[in-house]
């Protein structure tokens, strides 16, 4: 016959031992639970971080690729320069390279930053640290549109004169035309002065401020030496057409 009174105790000390083993397991499952809870979201944190560092370095190759073919058509730009002396183009041109090598120095850096902080820092370092839209290319505009009005000037010149043989050098219309064409090679030096020595800001106001002037005086003399170029050329037409038509013209206006 089963003893019921010690079967009893057995069930009993049966449910005690299962109630322990279930008290003291309790923890470990919740720790467990807390431990997947915790890797789940850092490894969420960690992929929106990858995602953020993968857009900005795309945005930042973006930005770099589009301002080194910018600067790379500007090197076209000086070497097809012809009244700048040799120096200056040496100059400009090695300025330019210098920016290009910079930028695509920037761009492996970039491409390897693992620090949020520091590649925030880089990226907009693009457009405060290298002012390529804001000074380089402007600059080097300038000097090239004031380098084509030099060489029209010269053009011009070389047309007035032989005017001048036909008409006289008593002729208003050829005196009015040699003044023109002086005030254009005198414009379009002092812009050329008026830029060649300007350096980047790099966050500086007061610098920036004086850029932004020097840029716009500097276009303003190119626009008087291109409208000077334009009356020089219509008094040269009219001494033509006194003339008769016999003389060709040598030479052409520019535009900025």
């Amino acid at each position: 016959m089963i003893n019921m009174k010690k079967y009893q105790t057995y069930i009993i000390a049966s449910f005690a031992f299962i109630g322990i083993v279930t008290l003291t397991a309790s923890p470990v499952l919740a720790d467990n639970a807390s431990t997947t809870s915790n890797s789940s979201s850092t490894a969420k944190h960690a992929s929106k971080l990858d995602q953020v560092t993968a857009r900005l370095q795309t945005r930042a190759s973006t930005e770099i690729n589009r301002r080194t073919t910018s600067l790379n058509k500007l090197q076209e730009k000086i070497q097809g320069m012809k009244k700048v002396s040799a120096s200056d183009k040496s100059s400009f041109s090695t300025t330019v390279q210098g920016q290009i090598n910079l930028l695509n120095n920037l761009k492996v850096k970039i491409d390897g930053d693992t620090d949020a902080s520091t590649l925030k820092t880089d990226v907009q370092s693009i457009t405060k640290s290298y002012r390529i839209y804001m000074l380089v290319m402007p600059k080097i505009e300038i000097i090239a549109a004031a380098d084509k009005v030099s060489t029209t000037a010269d053009l011009l010149s070389t047309y007035s004169a032989k005017l001048q043989t036909r008409v006289g050098s008593t002729s208003t219309l050829i005196a009015d035309m040699n003044a023109k064409i002086a005030d254009a090679r005198t414009q379009s030096a002092n812009a050329i002065a008026g830029v060649t020595n300007l350096t980047p800001d790099n966050g500086d106001k007061t610098v920036m401020a004086s850029n932004t002037a020097a840029l716009k005086a500097a276009r303003d003399q190119v626009k008087a030496a291109v409208q000077d170029l334009k009356d020089a050329s219509k008094d040269g037409k009219m001494i033509r057409q006194s003339l008769g038509g016999t003389a060709t013209s040598t030479a052409s206006t520019t535009s900025q």
